[in-house]
């Protein structure tokens, strides 16, 4: 079996079709003037991330299944899907699975300055991933936010929220 594992790896890697890639910067470019054409609050947000739970098939228990599976996947807006993490224990949140692509991110060789992708308000965004994955606002920030900012503040969640419904429609095609 582990034979087999390697020899479908090798010929995977070999298909263009079949290969989970980072994007280049001009990739990165392009996807992001479609983001601003939807919504041209986001500028320079090239791609979605978010988190996938599966199911295990007939579990004997409710909490086995949620300890079993997890997985995160990143997608440009066109669907090509960039980035995967699965097998995650299920009790590991997003922002726990996503570490190695933050580091991705934050590495200029891989991603274009000032870019970014989007997520949605469980991952946590600070250290490396500040300003390199954004989410939309936690329920009750935006009540603490000073009155002269919350218009705007909402008009950008509701933007990335828009952008985001992209990515759990992707999710559907990786079950």
């Amino acid at each position: 079996m582990r034979k087999a594992e390697i020899a479908l790896r090798i010929t995977l890697s070999q298909m263009q079709d079949a290969r989970i890639s980072f994007p280049s910067h001009n990739q990165q470019q392009e996807w992001a003037s479609l983001v601003a054409l939807k919504e041209p609050l986001l500028q320079n947000v090239w791609g979605f991330v978010d988190g996938k739970n599966y199911r295990v098939h007939s579990p004997t228990h409710p909490d086995r299944q949620n300890a079993l599976y997890n997985g995160v996947f990143c997608y440009g807006v066109d669907g090509t899907l960039v980035w995967v993490r699965m097998n995650c224990p299920g009790s590991w949140n997003d922002g726990d699975i996503v570490q190695p692509l933050v580091e991705k991110l934050s590495d200029d060789r891989y991603m274009c300055p000032g870019y970014a992708i989007t997520a949605d308000s469980a991952f946590l965004v600070t250290g490396n991933a500040f300003q390199r994955i954004i989410t939309p606002l936690k329920e009750g920030d935006l009540n603490r936010s000073s009155p002269e900012t919350r218009l705007a503040l909402e008009a950008l969640c509701s933007a990335i929220t828009s952008i985001r419904q992209a990515a759990e429609w992707g999710m559907g095609s990786a079950s």
